[in-house]
């Protein structure tokens, strides 16, 4: 059990291997405090599969995944923002 939560999460260029995904978004969501977000940024596309993953682990976690920016086409970065699902 995590003591210390973050309302802010960092990476870049964390995922390079579909099966790092699980891990990485469990870890995430375990040291996000209540009003946390993570950002993540890549300077690289992922293939399908990888995207598939880390939208399974958005559902099995409760995070919602939006991409704020996407320059991998111009040779740039995407950031994406990732954030818990409101509950009313």
């Amino acid at each position: 059990q995590v003591q210390r939560k973050f309302d802010l999460v960092l990476g870049s260029d964390l995922v390079y291997d579909k099966g790092v995904v699980q891990a990485l978004f469990t870890t995430a969501a375990c040291v996000m405090d209540d009003d946390g977000r993570f950002l993540m940024t890549q300077s690289f596309k992922y293939d399908e599969e990888t995207e598939l993953e880390i939208d399974r682990m958005c559902t099995e976690t409760g995070l919602q995944r939006r991409v704020i920016m996407d320059e991998l086409a111009n040779g740039g970065a995407k950031t994406q923002h990732f954030l818990w699902i409101e509950t009313d």
